[in-house]
C-alpha cells in the first residue's frame, strides 16, 4: 500500500515537472511539436497514472 502511495505522487510529481519543462522549452522558442514530444508525452503517461489512482491520492 506505501508503495502504491508513493508512486502514485511520484506521477503527480513528474506531470508537474514535465509540464512546466514543456512550458519552459516553449517559451524559449523550441519547436511546440519537439517540446510536446519531448516532455508532453511522459507528462500525459504521469497524469494518466494520477488520474486512475485519484481516490488514493484523496485519502492522503
Amino acid at each position: 500500500m506505501f508503495i502504491r502511495s508513493v508512486r502514485v505522487l511520484g506521477a503527480v510529481g513528474i506531470f508537474t515537472i514535465m509540464a512546466r519543462a514543456d512550458t519552459m522549452r516553449a517559451a524559449l522558442g523550441h519547436s511546440m511539436v519537439i517540446s510536446a514530444l519531448v516532455t508532453g508525452v511522459p507528462a500525459g503517461r504521469a497524469a494518466a497514472l494520477a488520474w486512475a489512482h485519484r481516490r488514493q491520492l484523496a485519502a492522503l
